[in-house]
């Protein structure tokens, strides 16, 4: 996103979507929209820029698609002190409470 001058939240959204539909969409106008103004008459090649960036975004698929669970661009959640019952829960289902003789 940084090396390209990509919009953040959208490129995150682009790319989580392409996880859920299990493919990079390449037609329409969608990786247009993530990518930074460039002028069409000042020989900023947008054309070769975004196959750079369609290439990218395949190259990072290619390498995640499949691996662990589900992906979401979000960041992860975190449990704090307002959860401890949440904790509770969780740390009663490692502990084994069976007591044997």
């Amino acid at each position: 996103i940084k090396e390209e001058k990509l919009k953040e939240a959208e490129t995150r959204k682009f790319i989580e979507n392409a996880f859920c539909d299990g493919e990079i969409k390449t037609t329409g106008t969608d990786i247009d929209r993530l990518m930074p103004p460039i002028s069409r008459f000042g020989g900023g090649d947008r054309t070769t820029k975004k196959q750079g960036v369609i290439e990218k975004f395949k190259s990072f698929f290619e390498k995640f698609f499949g691996v662990g669970g589900s992906f979401t661009a979000d960041t992860p959640k975190v449990l704090n002190d307002a959860d401890s019952s949440s904790k509770q829960a969780l740390m009663m289902v490692a502990e084994d409470t069976v007591t044997y003789d």
